[in-house]
């Protein structure tokens, strides 16, 4: 039979599986509702005054208690109609507008959770140009933030702080009273009833304490508000003022049901007590953070089991020393019982708070770097510390003292104070706990969002440095985002092939001096073009800084002066992006390592136990990671949306062969057009890190700017929904712009390195793209957001552009192999052929309705293959670098050309090839055929810059 341990161990681990069942499908609540995106943008330039301004928000709003306020450049307020939230968009806050006139406006809004009450502030600002495009006239008195009041931080979490107090004692108490209720030494059950009296007493603190936290928390929450009562009315209808009514309710039930252990059903009432208790726990986890998480339902549940298993062993410590005036001196063997008793509870609560605190940390940390890149992780990394100290006293206590004292050796006296110390050590934890509380998670920090999207808004940001230099022999680009006081995130491109693991910038100036190793970040698939550096570092003070570049030269590195502006109010760059996949998998190791460790040194009487809690530890270990995976995979993260430009009109330039539409942006280099269902032509710049949209009907063209850097976008494709799908090459994902919502959203795909080149959308709504450096094709499904990938059987091929026929069978060029294959969805099955000529690089891909396959090669020669039979029809072309290919209706076969001046019209039925031309450097490299079969091509020559609509040959 397995020892009492062993089985409280297995009803812990029961218990917990029940426990995640059930809150399975829970939703989730808030945390806080934060500042996702807005239109206007922050930062936006508007030719046209908006009709309204809608903020988007990560979670359900209370729209009673939520609002937006707009005022002038001169601190006025603009009248407008209140902010209301969309009935079938609770996370949006949209409020109406008169007609502005140019001026600078600042947007001041707050946000209440409609889960959990906690309030978020934050403000931003937009432009509104003159008609002409002119800057208005502003004035220097700019409108900060502003708003309703609101309960300082430190006033909320002390509301916080006695609601967990309170719930600590609570819990304590009614787990001594279960503990001396069953079979025990008869001296307990004789000073039962002195015992019970204190833990009434404590009991009834612990209530007051939860009690008045709620209130606390409720006066914080109304606040902002003025006051009304019509507030307080919908406050407490909320999701979070509901859990406030049921958190004191069930501590008056715990309250009320004391009494009645005094008369005939002593242990219903400790059962009653027990399940009052749990409910006061588990409304404390349904207002936390982890239920905000991207896993609600895992996060409520981690969460639960956190509050629950962390009350169960501190509140037990805390009743503990209460029970020793009563117990210790008047009968120690009853004591020793009560603490054996503790000790086997605590031993299943301890594992169960550490594992499900790591769970928290994943699910709300961004990346490691969070824990010293805010207050959140500051907090949280204090709190870890502490119960590194606390879990030390534990274990002395459990280990050392606790047999000490039935030994009778002097040394268990000691147990008294280490016990009392325990308890106090863990009501002090709960002070970082209570500022987690207050405090949102890293990842969604909604200022440090707006402001960076300001940042990008801008055509020249003041707060950005860039710079050159020269390091062995080579030009170096130096940039750090945002050039101000705080951290900056570094980029150090060096040109061609550079072998080093890791640069070492220092800089030295007004401040302590600073230094940061910069890692290779795989982000250079073209090595005779340029390697990729990034890090990141934080800057102390303004002010002009000296800052030395070494790579693995002997020499004494690369000199530049790098100017540093003010603090940016809100801005904030996590210091590098981390991975979490290797923390787990080092967790787990240590864990495991750790766990047959114990096991093999555990006496055989206690290996039951041991071999349980090793059970539920690797049962643990594999959740976590499976939940983390999850969290920080391949799925999809979302972005700040794309900035919004102002709507330009473009007045046409009538060419002898097409029309010429420029983009705004000099030197934008446009890339791949794509025509939408409404007529819109979309293409990508990739060399402005923008999305331009050109409507042919009213001669307009509006930029969206993407939010970052180091983007190099390059296929673009745009689906029956007209959603916009990129293939963003540098950072390494397919990229989503969706225009009727203004949302952008990028997707990591899977791989250390993948370099996506071509995208196309599939006859089922599946998008395609190739991975040149990750030599696969991939496959993305919009609807279940997942991922996967085919590898193809020629190695380093390069796999450059595709083009989906209407079979389902996708097409694709291998640009360093000279070959091209075609692979079957169905069997996942790649079949190559190869490209005839010498060194031949194959670009460009279409498929012709009736089933012919066209691509071009560098080499000045169109290609067409019959699947059927595996035909291959060479055609030369009057030049080479060809690149891009479309197929019109009639089966006229489109080439654009890489660097020259015509686009060619090939007649595969006779060979004839007609020339379009174009003003000189204009480089038509891709064309793209509408429904309507008219043809449209991208210039991105510096002169041309633009999108052109062919005139058909006669």
């Amino acid at each position: 039979m397995a020892s009492l341990p062993a089985r409280g161990a297995c009803a812990a681990a029961a218990g917990l599986a029940f426990l995640a069942a059930a809150v399975w499908p829970i939703a989730g609540a808030a945390a806080h509702a934060v500042f996702v995106a807005a239109s206007p943008a922050p930062g936006a330039a508007l030719r046209m005054p908006p009709r309204a301004v809608r903020i988007d928000f990560s979670e359900p709003l209370d729209a009673a208690l939520s609002g937006i306020a707009l005022y002038t450049s001169a601190d006025r307020p603009v009248r407008t109609a209140a902010a209301r939230v969309a009935p079938r968009d609770p996370r949006s806050l949209t409020v109406p507008l008169p007609r502005l006139r140019p001026d600078r406006y600042t947007v001041v809004w707050h946000s209440v959770s409609a889960i959990d009450g906690h309030t978020r502030r934050g403000s931003y600002a937009f432009t509104v140009d003159r008609p002409d495009g002119s800057l208005p006239h502003v004035s220097l008195a700019a409108a900060g933030p502003r708003g309703p009041p609101e309960v300082p931080s430190a006033g909320q979490a002390a509301a916080l702080w006695c609601g967990l107090a309170g719930l600590f004692a609570l819990v304590g108490a009614v787990l001594v009273s279960l503990l001396c209720g069953g079979p025990g030494p008869t001296a307990i059950r004789g000073l039962r009833g002195q015992l019970r009296r204190q833990l009434s007493r404590l009991t009834l603190a612990g209530a007051v304490l939860v009690a008045a936290g709620a209130a606390g928390e409720v006066i914080s929450d109304w606040a902002p508000t003025g006051w009304g009562a019509s507030a307080l009315a919908s406050l407490l209808s909320s999701s979070a003022g509901r859990w406030h009514i049921v958190r004191v309710a069930a501590v008056a039930v715990v309250v009320l049901v004391r009494p009645a252990a005094r008369r005939a059903a002593p242990r219903a009432a400790s059962l009653a007590g027990a399940l009052g208790a749990g409910v006061a726990a588990f409304s404390f986890a349904a207002t936390a953070h982890g239920a905000a998480s991207a896993l609600p339902g895992l996060g409520l549940g981690t969460e639960f089991v956190h509050v629950l298993a962390s009350s169960v062993w501190l509140g037990g410590a805390i009743a503990l020393a209460v029970a020793w005036a009563v117990l210790r001196d008047a009968d120690p063997v009853g004591y020793r019982a009560l603490l054996r008793r503790y000790s086997i509870v605590a031993g299943v609560a301890v594992p169960l708070v550490l594992a499900t605190g790591l769970g928290n940390a994943l699910l709300d940390l961004g990346s490691p770097g969070d824990l010293l890149g805010s207050a959140y992780g500051v907090s949280l990394l204090v709190k870890l510390v502490a119960v590194a100290v606390l879990l030390g006293i534990a274990a002395l206590n459990a280990v050392v003292l606790r047999p000490a004292d039935e030994a009778g050796h002097p040394r268990g006296r000691r147990l008294r104070y280490t016990l009392a110390l325990e308890a106090a050590l863990g009501i002090a934890i709960l002070v970082p706990t209570a500022l987690l509380g207050v405090l949102a998670p890293a990842r969604p920090m909604d200022e440090a969002r707006a402001v960076a999207q300001q940042i990008r808004a801008e055509p020249n940001p003041a707060v950005a440095f860039a710079g050159t230099v020269r390091l062995d022999g080579r030009d170096v680009d130096v940039s750090l985002t945002p050039g101000a006081v705080g951290v900056n995130a570094v980029r150090v491109e060096v040109a061609g092939t550079y072998h080093a693991a890791e640069l070492r910038l220092s800089l030295t100036g007004p401040g302590e001096p600073v230094g940061s190793t910069l890692a290779r970040t795989g982000r250079d698939h073209d090595p005779g073009t340029h390697t990729v550096y990034a890090g990141a570092l934080r800057l102390s003070r303004p002010g002009t800084w000296r800052a030395v570049l070494r790579g693995t030269g002997p020499g004494p590195g690369a000199s530049l002066v790098v100017p540093v502006s003010p603090a940016v109010r809100g801005f904030a760059t996590a210091g590098g992006a981390a991975d979490v996949g290797p923390w787990i998998a080092l967790l787990a190791l240590a864990g495991g390592a750790g766990a047959l460790g114990a096991l093999a040194r555990a006496p055989a009487p206690r290996r039951g136990k041991a071999a349980a809690l090793v059970a539920g530890g690797v049962g643990v270990t594999v959740a976590l990671a499976w939940a983390g995976n999850l969290t920080f995979g391949p799925g999809g993260a979302a972005a700040p949306a794309a900035s919004w430009g102002a709507v330009r009109t473009v007045r046409p330039v009538q060419l002898p062969d097409a029309k010429l539409w420029q983009v705004p942006t000099p030197g934008a280099g446009v890339m791949t057009p794509a025509v939408a269902p409404d007529g819109s032509v979309w293409v990508a710049e990739m060399n402005a890190g923008k999305l331009a949209r050109l409507d042919p009907h009213g001669n307009v063209i509006q930029e969206f700017r993407f939010p970052g850097r180091d983007r190099e976008s390059m296929g673009t494709a745009v689906d029956a929904a007209g959603r916009v799908w990129i293939a963003q090459e540098h950072a390494m994902a397919l990229a989503m712009f969706d225009p009727a919502a203004g949302r952008y959203r990028e997707f990591a795909i899977p791989g250390s390195v993948s370099a996506p080149v071509g995208v196309a959308t599939g006859p089922h709504g599946d998008i395609w793209f190739t991975e040149m450096s990750g030599n696969r094709i991939g496959r993305f499904d919009p609807r279940t957001l997942r991922f996967r990938t085919y590898p193809v059987p020629t190695a380093d091929s390069a796999p450059y552009w595709l083009a989906a026929a209407p079979d389902g069978s996708v097409w694709f060029t291998e640009f360093g192999a000279g070959r091209v294959g075609v692979l079957d969805p169905r069997s996942g099955r790649i079949r190559e052929y190869a490209v005839p000529g010498r060194h031949p690089n194959a670009a460009g891909i279409a498929v012709d309705p009736d089933g012919t396959v066209w691509f071009t090669t560098l080499q000045g020669e169109l290609v067409g293959l019959t699947p059927t039979t595996g035909r291959l029809r060479r055609m030369p072309l009057p030049a080479p670098g060809d690149y891009g290919v479309a197929v019109a209706p009639d089966h006229t076969v489109w080439v654009g050309c890489q660097g020259g001046r015509a686009l060619y019209a090939v007649a595969p039925s006779s060979g004839a090839v007609h020339a379009v031309r174009f003003p000189a450097g204009s480089a038509p490299w891709w064309p793209v055929v509408d429904p309507r079969g008219r043809v449209w091509v991208a210039l991105s020559g510096t002169r041309s810059n633009g999108l052109a609509l062919v005139h058909r040959p006669s």
